[in-house]
């Protein structure tokens, strides 16, 4: 089954891709087509369509008897009901129903138990993963076309909607391939550079300082955090890091929430560190014993959080006894992500004091990581790299 290379985007009112989608009408072949659907569905979601049953008009089909493959969805009649073209017009974007319709590729390969092919993921996960809530061709109602002016106040919910509808109107396929094999870990991306997706947030916060404070900008970034992809999550804290003049050390508990719960891959932890936990630490001092109590964490990620948070610091001699310490804590870490995060700190901390990088070294010998002690003395010069290798080897 291959859809038509010309048709154009259908967007099922929940954000779902009728055009993409297997079983849509225009995508249905013959019986072949109609038993591919069925067996992909049972394989990845536990459900099973009868095959000659799979053949749907799409929600957006308003003939009597026009057929619907999920002919008792929620949403189709919510959003009818308040008068919108698709979820991605409502301020309470993230409700109940949506998120019981929430499809990812992390989810699905969670519960499946391994990396979805390429091609299944085109055919049983992309259509679902709501980008028609953020296609060109989407209809929009006078309200979200119109721009945020600096200044006008706006909602919480409101503004999550608006900022996910911006992000996806940017997305490019290529790019999030990219992504994909830049982070190694299993991500979604929308595919948006980083320089784009900085310049969206600073907009943002533009747009946001004068009637918000801290309280919703933390609220915000909650809520984006809870998104599927990883240039949505990261634009939660872009934006939050714009109002780090006014951070308490109450944020720490609530960063390490966040965390433990929705930063799973070393990117979004290390912008994370270095847009809200490094500026938290510099305001708040003392919030280093949170760091101290983190290192010990089970979660992989709230560990190489601490660790990243002092590269700056450390990058200008600052903080350097407890960058020392900690990574002297983490000598036993087993991670080869943990390795590098210890090893890019110790590198930064030589910058200052390459003396001090060196007996740390010594002094700990074998006990050193390999990858650790690389990316250390990667400033040093060739023949003292050589030496020191030589020097800490087990």
């Amino acid at each position: 089954m291959k859809a038509s290379k010309t048709m154009t985007p259908i967007v099922a009112r929940c954000g779902y891709r009728c055009d993409l989608c297997p079983a849509y009408k225009e995508n249905i072949h013959g019986p072949e087509d109609q038993q591919r659907t069925s067996d992909g569905w049972f394989k990845y979601y536990g459900f099973r369509i009868p095959p000659e049953q799979i053949c749907c008009d799409g929600c957006r089909d308003e003939r009597p008897g026009a057929c619907r493959i999920d002919a008792n969805c929620p949403i189709r009649p919510c959003v009818i009901a308040r008068g919108m073209e698709t979820c991605g017009d409502c301020p309470e974007l993230g409700c109940k129903h949506f998120e019981s319709r929430a499809v990812t590729r992390q989810s699905v390969e969670k519960r499946f138990g391994a990396p979805m092919p390429p091609e299944d993921y085109r055919k049983f996960v992309l259509p679902y993963e709501r980008s028609g809530l953020r296609r060109d061709g989407d209809q929009e109602t006078p309200m979200t076309k119109r721009t945020i002016q600096a200044g006008e106040p706006i909602a919480v919910k409101q503004a999550a909607t608006r900022i996910v509808r911006e992000l996806h109107a940017l997305t490019d396929p290529r790019k999030a391939e990219v992504a994909q094999r830049f982070v190694a870990t299993p991500i979604q991306a929308l595919g948006i550079d980083a320089p784009t997706l900085r310049g969206l947030a600073r907009d943002w916060v533009r747009r946001l300082q004068p009637t918000w404070h801290l309280r919703e900008a933390r609220a915000l970034c909650g809520l984006l955090f809870q998104q599927p992809h990883i240039e949505t999550r990261a634009a939660g804290f872009l934006v939050l890091g714009g109002f780090s003049s006014e951070f308490d050390p109450g944020l720490c508990r609530q960063a390490e929430r966040w965390l433990n719960r929705y930063l799973d891959n070393w990117a979004l932890v290390d912008g994370f560190a270095s847009s809200v936990l490094s500026p938290l630490l510099q305001r708040y001092p003392e919030c280093s014993a949170e760091l101290r109590r983190w290192i010990k964490s089970k979660c992989m990620w709230t560990r190489r959080a601490v660790v990243v948070t002092l590269v700056p610091f450390a990058r200008h001699g600052e903080q350097l006894a407890l960058a020392f310490e900690l990574a002297e804590s983490l000598l036993e870490e087993k991670e080869d992500l943990m390795h590098k995060a210890v090893g890019w700190l110790l590198r930064e901390a030589g910058k200052t004091n390459p003396r001090r990088l060196k007996t740390f070294l010594l002094h700990h010998r074998g006990a050193v990581p390999r990858t650790t002690v690389r990316y250390a003395i990667e400033r040093f010069s060739a023949s003292e790299r050589k030496r020191l290798l030589k020097q800490t080897r087990r």
